[in-house]
């Protein structure tokens, strides 16, 4: 659906981006990750049109964005930095108003998406009365207008609360499930990404330092957190057994590790085991591995 190919972006002679390719498939929901300052910005305005690359070219659904701006982006709806509203009008308005820019929609289009995004008890009232998660609600709601087969959502959780975190990502996995829509996720919520996206990209200081499952390439192996009375008299026991720490107490073992042997020699040398807990692999830990390798 979505295709970068060498993509990369100087600001005055520094390098924003250096080149990089990526694929984002038809149906799928794929996370850009990456700290602020990473390029997620950049990378999202190229793909939209929004900033013109300094090498490569970006294609959606086969139409190039570069040549062709107005066809490639015809059926893509997008979230992409802070929404912009006329507060003096209700959200109904704005909606009607934006909509009327790309060739209008049927009222019960309007009505439906605004059912969806949960803003149906408040969509009369103006924005300069709604919180910054209602301004995200419909922000989606005008990005789902038009119908799009793909969606671009740039930290679309962003002033949501824990409820409207959850309400946000049922939302995101009907339109995939429900509609195939494609979507390219950006956010700093690594258990959200975790939760919607197999797949994911993660930009470091310009730099792609990884593309793909983030589950497969965590590796394999059993993840436990361990706490010791005396962690000199582990160490010697966590090397021959192959254990390697993950940091803040947590350790990696083998995939074929008998833990409850490990934790029975650890005792045995005098490590006094506290606690023994096994974890699953996180994206967080992935991520963070990634950015400080």
């Amino acid at each position: 659906m979505i295709v970068f190919r060498g993509i990369a972006k100087q600001f005055k002679g520094r390098p924003a981006l250096l080149p990089f390719d990526l694929e984002v498939r038809r149906g799928e929901i794929f996370g850009l990750l990456g700290h602020n300052g990473a390029g997620k910005s950049t990378t999202l305005g190229i793909l939209l049109g929004h900033v013109q690359p300094s090498a490569g070219e970006v294609w959606i659904d086969g139409l190039s964005v570069q040549r062709n701006r107005c066809r490639a982006l015809r059926n893509t709806g997008a979230i992409f930095e802070t929404p912009c509203f006329y507060e003096y009008l209700s959200g109904w308005h704005n909606l009607r108003y934006f909509v009327s820019l790309s060739g209008g929609a049927e009222a019960g289009r309007v009505a439906e998406v605004i059912e969806l995004v949960g803003l149906g008890g408040r969509i009369h009232e103006r924005v300069n009365t709604y919180s910054h998660g209602m301004r995200q609600r419909l922000a989606l709601a005008q990005a789902l207008l038009p119908r799009p087969d793909f969606l671009v959502l740039d930290e679309p959780n962003d002033g949501l609360d824990p409820e409207g975190i959850q309400e946000m990502r049922a939302i995101l996995l009907r339109l995939r499930d429900e509609s195939g829509m494609t979507l390219l996720f950006s956010s700093h919520i690594l258990s959200e990404v975790e939760q919607l996206c197999e797949r994911v990209a993660i930009l470091n200081q310009g730099r792609q330092v990884f593309c793909g499952r983030w589950q497969e390439a965590a590796g394999s192996g059993q993840r436990v957190r361990l706490k010791f009375r005396n962690p000199a008299a582990a160490a010697p026991v966590l090397e021959r057994a192959a254990v390697r720490s993950l940091g803040d107490g947590r350790y990696l073992l083998p995939e074929d590790a008998d833990l409850a042997a490990l934790i029975a020699a650890l005792a045995a040398a005098g490590a006094e085991v506290e606690e023994a807990f096994p974890q699953r692999a996180s994206l967080e830990d992935f991520y963070l591995g990634r950015i400080h390798a």
